[in-house]
C-alpha cells in the first residue's frame, strides 16, 4: 500500500468565460484529495488574471499555458496532456464543477489496479443561460461499461473520468479534426488500449448552458456530421449483437421515458380529478349557502313589503288626520275670529250690566235653592 499519493493533474480548458473559470477552479480547491496540479489551458481567448486564478486554487499548483490562436478543443487537451506532471489526468472544462469528493473518487480504485481507467456519474444540469440561477433540466448520467455500445454511443462524459497519463501516451494526441465529439474518439481509443471500470457515484455537474445540448454545441447537422465521422472510424470495432443491444437499450430507454411520462401524466390527472372534485364539493357547498341566502333575502322582501303595506297605511291614516286637523284648526280660528267681532260689537258692550245682573240673580236662586 502506498504511503504517498500520487500527483493527480486536472486538465482545465477555457476560453472568454472567466466567470465560469473561476466557479470550475472554486471546485477544484474544495477536493478532498491531494496532492493536485491544474493544467490550465487558454485556447485563444484573452490573457487571464493567474494571480488571481492561483489565490483561487490556493496550494494547488496552476500550469498555466496560453494558446495564441483558438487551436480547437482537441489541441487544447494535447497541450494539456502534453503539460501534465501527474500519475493520472482528470479532465474538467471551464463550465463544470467537481462535487468536493470527486476527484478522491475516481482515482482511490487506481492506487491498487494498474492501467485501468476509473469513470463514474455526473449531473447533467440545463441552464437557461451562464447566471447559472435557472435549472431548466437535471439528470443523472452515467452506467456500466460497455464497449461495443461506446462506438455507437457517448455515454461517458469527460469530467467524470480520470486515466493513467500513461494510457494517454500510449493512444498518443487527440484527433484534431474532430472539432466536437473528440473526448468520445479518445474514449474509443482507450477502450482498445485498457479497461475501463465504472464507479457506481456522481462525482461532478456536466453544466448544459444556453442553446448548447448534452451531447455538444454546433446545431444537429454538425454534430450528426462528426458523429458519422467517428462512426466511420470505428465502425469495424462493432459486431452484430453491439447493435442489437443498442437498439434494444433505445427502444428500452424509449419505453421507459414513455412510461414515465404516461406515469407522470396519470399522476397529474388523479391530481387534477382530486382537485376538481374538491372544487365541486366547494361548489356545491356555495350553491346551498347562496340558496340559503336566498331564502333569507325572499324572507327579508316579503317582511318589507309587509312593512311597505304597514307603512302605506299609516301614511293614509296621518294624511287623514292631517285634513281633519286641518279642518278643526280652521273651524276654531272663525269660532275665534267670531268671538273677538262679538267682543268687540257695541251691543256686546251695552249689555254687559244687564248680564252681570243676570248672572247674579242666578247665583243668588242657586243659593236659596241649597238653603244658604
Amino acid at each position: 500500500m502506498r504511503e504517498i499519493n500520487p500527483l493527480v493533474s486536472i486538465i482545465v480548458r477555457t476560453k472568454d468565460r472567466p466567470k465560469l473559470l473561476r466557479r470550475a477552479l472554486q471546485s477544484i480547491a474544495a477536493q478532498t484529495y491531494r496532492p493536485l496540479e491544474v493544467v490550465l489551458v487558454n485556447d485563444g481567448g484573452p490573457d487571464l488574471d493567474t494571480n488571481g486564478l492561483q489565490g483561487v486554487l490556493g496550494g494547488i499548483f496552476m500550469n498555466y499555458q496560453r494558446l495564441e490562436e483558438n487551436a480547437g478543443r482537441a489541441q487544447a487537451l494535447n497541450v494539456g496532456i502534453g503539460h501534465a506532471k501527474g500519475e493520472h489526468v482528470c479532465f474538467l472544462d471551464d463550465d463544470d464543477v467537481y462535487f468536493p469528493g470527486g476527484v478522491e473518487t475516481l482515482v482511490t480504485p487506481g492506487l491498487s489496479v494498474r492501467n485501468k481507467v476509473h469513470y463514474g456519474k455526473v449531473v447533467c444540469r440545463k441552464y437557461a443561460d451562464d447566471d447559472l440561477l435557472n435549472v431548466i433540466e437535471e439528470r443523472e448520467v452515467g452506467e456500466a461499461f460497455d464497449a461495443g455500445r461506446l462506438v455507437l454511443e457517448n455515454f461517458i462524459p469527460i469530467n467524470a473520468v480520470c486515466v493513467p497519463i500513461s494510457l494517454l501516451r500510449k493512444i498518443g494526441l487527440l484527433d484534431t479534426g474532430l472539432p466536437i465529439f473528440e473526448d468520445w474518439d479518445m474514449m474509443i481509443r482507450l477502450s482498445e488500449a485498457a479497461a475501463f471500470q465504472f464507479v457506481d457515484a456522481v462525482v461532478a455537474e456536466y453544466s448544459v448552458i444556453g442553446s448548447a445540448t448534452i451531447t455538444g454545441k454546433g446545431g444537429v447537422e454538425t454534430q450528426n456530421a462528426y458523429r458519422e465521422k467517428v462512426l466511420d472510424k470505428h465502425i469495424a470495432k462493432v459486431k452484430a449483437h453491439d447493435f442489437l443491444s443498442y437498439l434494444q437499450s433505445i427502444v428500452d430507454r424509449v419505453v421507459l421515458e414513455k412510461d414515465g411520462k404516461i406515469h407522470e401524466l396519470a399522476q397529474s390527472l388523479s391530481e387534477k380529478e382530486s382537485m376538481i372534485k374538491t372544487q365541486e364539493e366547494g361548489i356545491t357547498w356555495l350553491r346551498g349557502v347562496v340558496a340559503a341566502k336566498e331564502e333569507r333575502i325572499s324572507a327579508l322582501e316579503k317582511t318589507a313589503g309587509m312593512a311597505e303595506e304597514k307603512t302605506g297605511a299609516l301614511e293614509k291614516a296621518i294624511e287623514t288626520k292631517s285634513a281633519e286637523l286641518a279642518r278643526s284648526i280652521l273651524r276654531e280660528n272663525e269660532l275665534r275670529k267670531s268671538l273677538e267681532e262679538v267682543l268687540a260689537s257695541h251691543s256686546w258692550k251695552i249689555t254687559k250690566p244687564l248680564r252681570a245682573a243676570e248672572a247674579a240673580s242666578r247665583n243668588f236662586i242657586s243659593r236659596l235653592k241649597h238653603g244658604k
